[in-house]
């Protein structure tokens, strides 16, 4: 028998082009997954923000709110905590008499651009 004729016959594995070809599809797969982790990374950061203040303006709201309806003072204030900016408005008489509006802002730069700012908004009113 040729010894070249059964070594072909019992050869197992794969070819050059095969292996190519597996390659390519893996990359193209393994550079999708890694734009998608990048997109991944800058909403989790952007949620984690959000979260913070969500908290900030629940605090000052609550803290407004149990100082009293005759301790909120009517105007606006606003003070820097970290990256982020909260400003809060107490309106007298608004939406009606004996009540009070409170308006409670948070606002931050956003990672990837500083001209873009991020705000979070919360409304309550107070009555007597």
């Amino acid at each position: 028998m040729n010894k070249k004729k059964l070594m072909s016959s019992t050869s197992k594995g794969f070819t050059l082009i095969e292996v190519l070809i597996a390659m390519f599809i893996l990359t193209v797969g393994m550079l999708a997954m890694a734009g998608q982790l990048a997109n991944t990374i800058v909403n989790n950061d952007l949620a984690k923000k959000r979260s913070v203040a969500t908290n900030l303006a629940q605090d000052k709201m609550e803290e407004i709110q149990n100082a009293g309806f005759s301790d909120a003072a009517a105007g606006t204030t606003s003070e820097v905590i970290f990256i982020y900016t909260r400003e809060w408005t107490v309106t007298d008489d608004s939406p009606g008499a004996n009540m009070k509006t409170i308006e409670v802002k948070v606002s931050w730069a956003s990672r990837t651009s500083a001209s873009l700012i991020h705000e979070m908004e919360m409304k309550t009113i107070l009555a007597k």
